[in-house]
């Protein structure tokens, strides 16, 4: 007999999938559609900045509802509907201010889906026993069918871009109300015996190990939300066919499954940190080589994504979860999107849009790498000084913490 099929895991999968289809029909293409209205290189980089910005003034906003009602499910069924309607209103108009205006409405929106997407499934995950990166894969092979799917077709039409996107998004609202439960956690509010506890997010942020963290997940994303904002315009300014910007995106998808396959045995093996510390590294690499503007190097380098960004943003959701605590589990993923979504993009975006514009796209490439090798250099030799204060353990209190770590699985 067939073995029956979690209903749960089943929607939560589909939930993914389908989110991620939608913002693959969207995230490539947008700027290339500000180009072909005649906007410049630098007011693209401008325009890419309103979701950021945005996401930092909004999102905690969501997040911190989510965590004081505790109906993250209905806050994320708002998320979904305002960005689906939101979406499909940028073929309506044309102009800079136009764009801006649709593009900060749908931000409000649109920057807090992922992050409460990801408190959903967590919280879902960690009392049903699933592991999170078995659900997560189901958003790379989204973004990576919708980009495989649809390549040809939104290229010749950009506008699609917008209305196919929309589309997805009412979808994945759809199966999200149809089939994830409503398991809604303890208000904040209540988890102090009727008032809401004290410090929040900002009391979490005295935990060095957390300000380390954050500060690996914004210089990674700093180069990587530069490469995801102009690399199909680098591509083209190389005189290549804008064809080849799907093909760069799907291969970064398809390198983050082996990631999300192997993320819990790799955490097991050399912890979170020492990971994220390995994706700077890496991404400092990838960004480097970009740099030298051969066609199949850059696609090669875009195969390395899954390392470079995925590793990074997995053990950071996952540590992040683990250490914030259950009142604040929200806030935690939004953290992480506030810092890489949000601070990450505005600099990488904006900034490299108006340094692009000056130096070149090749030679901002090299820029943000040096960024992000600093930072990370910075971090490993902080880390390494912390962990040369340590006490010595006994190896009796290793092997017993070897082995509960053996029964416990890392992920939730």
């Amino acid at each position: 007999m067939l073995k029956k099929v979690d209903k749960t895991l089943f929607f939560l999968f589909a939930t993914f999938f389908v989110g991620y289809f939608a913002i693959a029909c969207y995230g490539p293409y947008a700027n290339l559609y500000f180009k072909q209205q005649g906007i410049s290189t630098a007011t693209i980089g401008f325009l890419s900045s309103i979701m950021p910005v945005a996401s930092i003034l909004i999102q905690p906003l969501w997040a911190r509802a989510a965590d004081k009602t505790g109906k993250k499910h209905l806050i994320l069924s708002i998320i979904l509907l305002g960005s689906g309607i939101t979406v499909l209103l940028f073929p309506l108009g044309k102009g800079v201010v136009f764009f801006a205006i649709i593009l900060f409405c749908f931000a409000v929106f649109q920057t807090s889906m992922f992050s409460m997407q990801n408190a959903v499934t967590l919280q879902i995950a960690e009392k049903r026993g699933y592991h999170f990166s078995n659900i997560r894969i189901a958003g790379t092979l989204g973004y990576a069918v919708g980009i495989l799917l649809l390549n040809n077709l939104i290229t010749g039409n950009l506008a699609l871009a917008f209305i196919t996107c929309g589309i997805s998004t009412f979808v994945t609202l759809i199966v999200h109300m149809v089939g994830v439960p409503k398991e809604n956690t303890v208000p904040a509010s209540s988890a102090g015996g009727g008032k809401e506890k004290k410090g929040g997010t900002l009391e979490v942020l005295k935990n060095k190990q957390v300000i380390l963290l954050m500060l690996m997940l914004w210089c990674v994303y700093l180069s990587c939300s530069f490469q995801g904002a102009f690399i199909g315009l680098t591509i083209v300014d190389l005189g290549h066919s804008a064809s080849y910007v799907g093909v760069c995106v799907f291969l970064c998808c398809i390198s983050e499954l082996p990631v999300l396959i192997f993320a819990n045995r790799l955490i097991q093996k050399f912890g979170e940190m020492p990971l994220i510390i390995f994706s700077g590294i890496l991404m400092t690499f990838r960004m480097m080589l970009i740099s030298t503007g051969v066609l199949w190097v850059i696609l090669v380098m875009m195969a390395l994504q899954g390392i470079g960004y995925m590793l990074n943003f997995y053990c950071g959701s996952t540590l992040i979860h683990r250490l914030m605590p259950d009142h604040l589990k929200a806030r935690g993923q939004s953290l992480i999107f506030l810092v890489q979504a949000g601070l990450g993009s505005v600099i990488g975006n904006m900034g490299g849009g108006l340094i692009a514009e000056r130096i070149g796209f090749l030679n901002t490439f090299r820029l943000m790498g040096g960024v992000t090798f600093g930072v990370t250099l910075l971090v490993m030799v902080v880390s390494l000084l912390d962990r040369g204060k340590k006490k010595p353990v006994p190896r009796e209190t290793v092997a017993v913490e070897e082995a509960v770590v053996e029964e416990q699985p890392i992920s939730v």
